[in-house]
């Protein structure tokens, strides 16, 4: 993902391509809000798959949205099955 190879003045690849991010990052939050539902693709058991537009835009992304109570309540029902398990 990074290049760590220095370039002629000196600044490595990875500095500015992380400076460069951090520019980008500062003028635009994106967010749930920067982007137009155009339908579902999807559902699973943690949660869902959109079809999205980013506004201002026709570029088309797929965003998934996932319920935090029903990750969280399916690990912990595992962690308890592992902690009985190995007590009995």
């Amino acid at each position: 993902m990074f290049s760590y190879r220095s370039n002629v003045t000196g600044e490595t690849k990875a500095n500015s391509s992380l400076n460069s991010i951090e520019s980008n990052h500062e003028e635009e939050k994106v967010g749930p809000h920067s982007f137009r539902v155009l339908g579902m693709i999807g559902k699973g058991s943690f949660g869902e798959v959109y079809l999205v537009e980013k506004k201002g835009t026709e570029t088309q992304y797929a965003m998934k949205v996932l319920h935090k109570s029903k990750i969280t309540s399916k690990f912990f029902g595992i962690f308890l099955r592992l902690i009985f398990r190995k007590r009995t």
